[in-house]
């Protein structure tokens, strides 16, 4: 009832109706961010060239950004001609991941650690050296680089509505979680080691939390 108080007219959270686990946990972090930040579309400067984009956040006291956010700085280094383009700032407080992109990674990558399977996930990612800016056009990998490491690292598995493959995914993927992940082979930026011990799982399906 709270949430769905809170976000009255972006209808994110409703009244007698269920969401995604990640989806609720992101409310919640929203929630705690206004309360402690009053300007929430405070965007501060940035101090790098062709760089777009912010931290979000200008109270250091904000616990939803303090544990949970990830401060990431995207960019892409073209292979080709070495320009750097496509820059951006943003803060992230769930890692996304797409299950079949989980599952291409471990197929491609056996054996393979969590954390480097999601590595190889992040590193399929490609975009075009931007035309915009002088870039060739060519096709490259971005660059994740973290400023700031979160004390809590929330990984979001999502699924695709009606994939019959899920059945047949789900063993292989549950056999590859492990009970510790290192953040720093994920991101550049961090020191090693970066672990994160798994201490909780939440999963929604059929409208029941599990």
């Amino acid at each position: 009832m709270a949430l769905s108080i809170s976000f009255p007219a972006e209808k994110l959270i409703r009244m007698g109706q269920m969401n995604d686990a990640s989806e609720v946990l992101e409310a919640i972090l929203r929630r705690m961010h206004d309360s402690f930040t009053y300007r929430a579309d405070y965007l501060a400067e940035s101090h790098e060239r062709n760089c777009s984009g912010s931290w979000d956040c200008a109270n250091d006291e904000c616990i939803a950004h303090d544990m949970f956010g990830a401060d990431v700085h995207e960019r892409m280094i073209c292979y080709n001609c070495g320009l750097e383009s496509r820059q951006q700032k943003y803060t992230s407080f769930l890692h996304y991941i797409n299950a079949c992109s989980l599952n291409y990674a471990m197929r491609i990558c056996p054996g393979n650690s969590f954390d480097d399977i999601l590595k190889a996930v992040m590193m399929d990612v490609h975009r075009t050296c931007d035309p915009d800016v002088g870039g060739c056009g060519k096709s490259n990998h971005m660059s994740h680089t973290l400023s700031s490491s979160p004390y809590v690292f929330t990984v979001a598995l999502g699924w695709q509505t009606g994939n019959g493959s899920v059945r047949d995914m789900l063993p292989h993927i549950l056999a590859a979680l492990g009970t510790e992940i290192d953040i720093s082979v994920i991101y550049r930026g961090t020191s090693r080691p970066s672990k994160h011990s798994l201490v909780s799982m939440a999963c929604f399906y059929g409208q029941r939390y599990i």
